[in-house]
């Protein structure tokens, strides 16, 4: 093997591992990526909620009752029940 040889196969081993080192990353970017881009979904989910409020207001005349959703979410209402005691 003479010197043109040894510089040749040294260059190739140096190429090939460029290309090994190159791909790595590469593969590492992408799956890093693909789990950033899952966190983000996870985050917007959990931050589009309801925040469902109920107020009460007393004034001379009776009360009223005013249920709202403030939140970014659906808030849905499923039943409702409304028990007046009025003394004799």
């Amino acid at each position: 093997m003479d010197v043109s040889q040894g510089v040749a196969a040294s260059a190739q081993f140096a190429e090939t591992f460029i290309a090994i080192a190159a791909l790595v990353v590469s593969v590492s970017a992408l799956a890093v990526g693909v789990y950033e881009a899952s966190l983000q979904r996870w985050h917007d989910v959990a931050e589009v909620w309801p925040h469902v409020e109920l107020s009460t207001f007393i004034s001379g005349n009776g009360a009223t009752l005013v249920l709202g959703n403030p939140g970014l979410g659906p808030g849905i209402v499923r039943y409702v029940e409304l028990k007046v005691h009025v003394p004799l």
